[in-house]
C-alpha cells in the first residue's frame, strides 16, 4: 500500500489562504521508484519523515513538520530563496509551530547529503596554513588581517578553540549574547564577501546576500548556520556599518593589488 504525505506550500495556502498561489501539489512517499503520474503532482522520495509519526498526522505534514522540512533544505543549494522566504513567513506567522526536532535534522541532513547535489563545506578542524590553502587568500594571514580592518580583535577570535587558530568552540559560541553572535555572522560575511567578489559600488549589497546564503550553506558550522537562518530576516537587511566595512576592506585589497603589481 502506497504510503504518502502531503508536504509542500499546499500546507502553508491551507492555514494562510493569501500566501503565494500554488504551481503543483507534492508528496513525501517511501518508495523511490513512483514516479508522479497526474500534472501537477509531484511524488518526491524522503523515507526519513515516515520514522517521526509525530510530524505529520493524517496524511500531511503538520506545521511543525513542515517548518523542519524547509529548514532542512537550507544546508542545500536547492530553491534557496523559496526555502529561506518560506521559514521566515512561517517564524513571523506561526513561532509556536518553528520548533526543530534535532533527531529529525540528523537524519534528514544525513539524507540530504546522499541524495542531493554535493556541498563543499569548509572543514574548520585543520590548521590556519591547510584551511587558507585556496584560490581566495594568496597569503595564509591576509584573511585574518581583513577582519582586523573591521574589529580589532575580531570577533570569531572569541569563539576559538584553545590553542586553535581556525577551528571553533561550540560552547564558547552559546555563551555569548545575541550581539555579539551578530558580530561574528556579518563580521566573516562581510569580509568574505569583499575577498571573493571584489565588487563595485552598484552591487555590495548583492554580494553581501549572496555571501550569507554561501555561509549557511556552505562555510558556517552547524549550530552558526541554525542561528544565521532563524535571524535571517534581520542580518540580511545589509546596513550602511556593513556597507561601510565592506568598502574599508575593498580599499586595502585595491591598494595590495596596486602594490603587487
Amino acid at each position: 500500500m502506497l504510503k504518502n504525505i502531503l508536504t509542500g506550500s499546499t500546507i502553508l495556502k491551507q492555514h494562510f489562504p493569501k500566501f503565494r498561489e500554488l504551481k503543483d501539489v507534492d508528496y513525501f512517499v517511501d518508495d523511490k521508484n513512483l514516479k508522479s503520474g497526474k500534472k501537477g503532482v509531484e511524488y518526491l522520495y524522503n523515507p526519513i519523515i515516515f520514522k517521526f509519526p509525530m510530524l505529520h498526522r493524517d496524511g500531511e505534514l503538520t506545521l511543525q513538520g513542515l517548518f523542519n522540512i524547509k529548514f532542512s533544505h537550507l544546508r542545500f543549494n536547492i530553491n534557496w530563496n523559496k526555502h529561506i522566504f518560506d521559514v521566515q513567513f512561517m517564524l513571523e506567522n506561526c513561532p509556536h509551530d518553528c520548533v526543530l526536532d534535532r533527531e529529525f535534522q540528523k537524519e534528514q541532513f544525513e539524507f540530504w547529503e546522499q541524495h542531493l547535489p554535493k556541498v563543499r563545506r569548509s572543514k574548520l578542524e585543520q590548521d590556519k596554513e591547510d584551511f587558507f590553502n585556496n584560490a581566495v587568500n594568496e597569503d595564509v594571514n591576509q584573511h585574518d588581517f581583513l577582519h582586523t580592518l573591521i574589529a580589532n580583535p575580531p570577533a570569531y577570535t572569541k569563539l576559538l578553540k584553545e590553542g586553535a587558530s581556525v577551528e571553533l568552540d561550540e560552547n564558547k559560541w552559546h555563551a555569548l549574547c545575541n550581539e555579539e553572535r551578530d558580530d561574528v555572522v556579518l563580521e566573516e560575511v562581510v569580509t568574505m564577501s569583499a575577498e571573493r567578489y571584489r565588487v563595485g559600488e552598484d552591487i555590495i549589497s548583492s554580494a553581501f546576500r549572496r555571501q550569507l546564503r554561501e555561509n549557511i550553506i556552505k562555510h558556517f558550522p552547524p549550530y552558526i548556520a541554525e542561528y544565521a537562518i532563524f535571524n535571517h530576516k534581520r542580518l540580511n537587511k545589509f546596513t550602511n556599518k556593513d556597507a561601510e566595512n565592506i568598502r574599508k576592506i575593498l580599499k586595502y585589497l585595491n591598494k595590495w593589488e596596486q602594490a603587487k603589481n
